[in-house]
């Protein structure tokens, strides 16, 4: 079929036309934004948090002159190991002296303490040789029920760890019964000083226990006041850490949390558990100029060559863990008025969804509610997402 000259034209002008339609509806068509995606996954998931705190020796003891006179040291340094029993120095007496009352009520006063906190040490020590019998028993019972297949590896390990904390406890408070004599000793000499003119007595002072010297306050042989301190002794079984945290962290840490340190100067990685919270708190200014109130928290952690007392650390704290947790990047989460949301990626667009999060854990959240494990959601959304909007991945 021949086309005339005008079917021609016209049929020319129509193809243009269409390609002008064409290309309009391309050019006005709105382009898709690029995105990050990220799947809801099924895994372990971990909240905790970091503060720095200072190490030092659980058990420290504090020896004080029991008496007034010339003190004499045996040439011990601060950073040697001590024996029970062992001579720290002595104190002569001075001349002619005689107790006057003050001093004599003085010295019977410290002597009745000493006593009582004998009697309080005793009782404590007392306490923790049946917890120890009872940890015991109850670990040894988990032990073999898990034999029996009854039970987890995880309560046993729980079990087994407050046994070993039940035993150390109770070495502790048997160091505190030996230090309480000691007091009982030292009180007992001093009121041993009603001495008459042209008489001395020359006092030892022992260590009340296997101990580590921290510090000696002055290693000079000298005239010393009754209640001076001379040496400072720890044991150096046991150590802990004191951390200062805000009260709003203080409120989540329970006795046995576990904890890490970090940043301690060695490779190998040192676990331990808190063991108690201070009740009360403090006003501190941190190093922005902010006042915050902290609350002191004392974790217990095992001796470890080169971590001495007083030594920087970072402590990490595990709030909470769980296995096969659903959780979503938290960079995927936005406020959506009352409630939280996220974006999904579904067939090339994004799909607005309102979610239910539980706990947060720096770059994961638990998600308990909302979308289900694999589904794709958007990371880092930015203001030109918005529900229904095409999407194309980076």
């Amino acid at each position: 079929m021949t086309l005339s000259n005008d079917q021609k034209k016209w049929g020319l002008r129509g193809a243009i036309l269409i390609l002008v339609i064409t290309g309009l509806v391309f050019g006005f068509w709105p382009d898709s934004i690029r995105v990050t995606l990220d799947t809801a996954r099924v895994a372990p998931l971990k909240v905790t948090f970091q503060e720095e705190g200072i190490t030092r020796y659980s058990y420290r003891f504090l020896i004080v002159a029991p008496t007034s006179g010339y003190f004499e040291t045996t040439g011990l340094s601060a950073g040697e190991s001590v024996s029970t029993g062992m001579s720290l120095g002595t104190i002569r007496s001075s001349e002619g002296q005689i107790l006057d009352q003050r001093q004599l009520e003085i010295a019977k006063a410290r002597l009745e303490g000493a006593k009582s906190k004998l009697e309080q040490a005793t009782q404590v020590y007392t306490q923790a040789l049946k917890d120890e019998a009872f940890a015991l028993v109850e670990r040894d019972r988990a032990v073999k029920l898990l034999e029996e297949e009854i039970g987890s590896e995880r309560q046993v390990d729980q079990i087994q760890l407050a046994a070993e904390q039940a035993t150390t406890q109770r070495k502790n408070t048997e160091y505190a019964v030996r230090i309480s004599e000691y007091e009982v000793l030292a009180a007992e000499a001093a009121l041993g000083g009603g001495l008459e003119p042209d008489q001395q007595e020359v006092i030892s002072l022992l260590s009340p226990a296997d101990a580590l010297i921290l510090s000696i306050t002055d290693s000079r042989s000298r005239l010393v006041q009754a209640g001076t301190p001379l040496i400072e002794l720890a044991n150096p079984e046991r150590m802990e850490v004191v951390v200062e945290v805000l009260s709003s962290d203080a409120v989540q840490i329970q006795p046995g949390m576990p904890i890490r340190l970090l940043k301690w100067g060695g490779t190998e990685e040192i676990k331990g558990s808190v063991m108690r919270v201070e009740p009360g708190g403090f006003r501190k200014v941190s190093a922005l100029g902010v006042e915050e109130q902290r609350v002191n928290v004392i974790a217990e952690i095992p001796t470890v060559p080169g971590l001495g007392n007083q030594y920087r650390v970072v402590v990490d704290f595990e709030l909470w863990q769980e296995d096969g947790v659903l959780q979503v990047p938290s960079a995927a989460l936005f406020r959506l008025e009352a409630d939280w949301g996220l974006f999904v990626a579904e067939k090339g667009r994004a799909v607005l969804k309102k979610v239910v999060v539980g706990k947060e854990a720096g770059e994961w959240t638990q998600l308990l509610s909302g979308v289900e494990e694999g589904v794709w959601v958007i990371s880092d959304p930015d203001e030109r997402i918005e529900d229904g909007v095409r999407i194309s991945v980076d």
